[in-house]
């Protein structure tokens, strides 16, 4: 099997286990501004705090 994985380079498709699985590890947050310190150090926390959890899926950031 990981020799069929290694020559097919499979890579496993987060969208199509969020499907099967119901749960995407995705964390929404919604703000009206991150320009002051206190907003900006949450959201920092979060993000590490989330990776930490491996909830992230690798993608840089907040969008």
């Amino acid at each position: 099997m990981q020799a069929a994985i290694a020559q097919l380079e499979y890579r496993p498709n987060s969208v199509a286990r969020a499907l099967v699985t119901a749960r995407s590890g995705i964390i929404g947050v919604v703000t009206t501004t991150s320009a002051h310190v206190g907003p900006s150090s949450m959201l920092i926390a979060l993000e590490i705090t989330a990776r930490e959890a491996g909830t992230d899926d690798g993608a840089p950031g907040f969008r």
